[in-house]
Parts: C-alpha cells; structure tokens; sequence
C-alpha cells in the first residue's frame, strides 16, 4: 500500500515557470487573477508576472485571464520544471 502523504506532495509541486511581461502597468485590482505568482510594475512601464503553476490548464487559465482583460503582452516564457 502507498503511503498518501507522498502522494499528496506529489499533487502540490509546482510544474510549470512562467514569466510574461505586460506592456503597461497593470491595476491592482487585477492582480487577484494572478494570486501565486509575484506580479510587479518595473520602472519602464511595463508589468511582470512571474512564478510557478501546478498544471497546464494554469497556465493556460493566466493567458486567457490576460486575453479577456484586453492586456498586450511583450514577452512569454513557459518552461516545464524537471
């Protein structure tokens, strides 16, 4: 038998890097959407959204958050942690 606390740890590990830099700076009240991953304004006007994610469907979940809020994004990276 399986010990379930090993399996459990398994479920929470972050798999996914992301890091997107927003052309302008993002209001504060949308940074809730990003709950999780560092969110900050730099001095040059844009916004970056860095961490790490459970799962794809994460990622997938702050790109579309991104296109629904109309946010033009400079820069996308997503990585696969090993």
């Amino acid at each position: 038998m399986k010990n379930n606390a090993n399996i459990n740890n398994l479920n929470c590990d972050k798999d996914w890097s992301v890091n997107i830099i927003c052309q302008s700076h993002l209001e504060h009240w949308l940074f809730e959407y990003f709950e999780g991953l560092s969110v900050k304004h730099t001095c040059n006007g844009s916004t970056q959204i860095k961490g790490s994610l459970k799962d794809i469907a994460s990622v997938y979940g702050i790109i579309v958050a991104l296109r629904d809020f109309g946010i033009t994004f400079n820069y996308l990276k997503i990585e696969k942690i090993s």
